[in-house]
């Protein structure tokens, strides 16, 4: 299992690499042609951008592959619960009980890492 260190860190990678892309895709451009001379400056402003936009276009995939790290982690966490879910019914059959009215303890135990990590004091909150 990855510790909340590790989350944590995850949490920071996906949105410093979403920060970080934004800011050379929006803000980077501007700065560096912000010296030159007005009309050098609307010419040289489509070429920056297009020398850039590898470096936004891969940090957006750094991103976005940091994003799928954590929902797998997170995902598996909140299926581990359920594996014993499947003898539920089974056991109302078993004994002739009638069906549960409420939602079972499963439930919250299955939704406990997610609330966990989104959460002001967890990974991601």
């Amino acid at each position: 299992k990855k510790g909340e260190g590790e989350l944590l860190m995850l949490a920071a990678m996906v949105t410093d690499g979403r920060e970080m892309q934004r800011w050379v895709t929006e803000e980077c451009p501007t700065l560096a042609v912000a010296a030159l001379p007005p009309l050098h400056a609307q010419q040289a402003l489509p070429l920056v951008q297009s020398s850039i936009a590898p470096l936004a276009e891969s940090l957006g995939q750094r991103a976005e592959a940091a994003t799928s790290l954590l929902v797998s982690i997170l995902a598996g966490r909140c299926s581990e619960v359920l594996s014993a879910v499947g003898a539920i019914p089974s056991q109302y059959r078993m004994v002739n009980k009638a069906p549960p009215t409420k939602a079972s303890v499963y439930v919250k135990a299955a939704v406990e890492p997610l609330k966990a990590a989104l959460l002001p004091s967890g990974a991601l909150g």
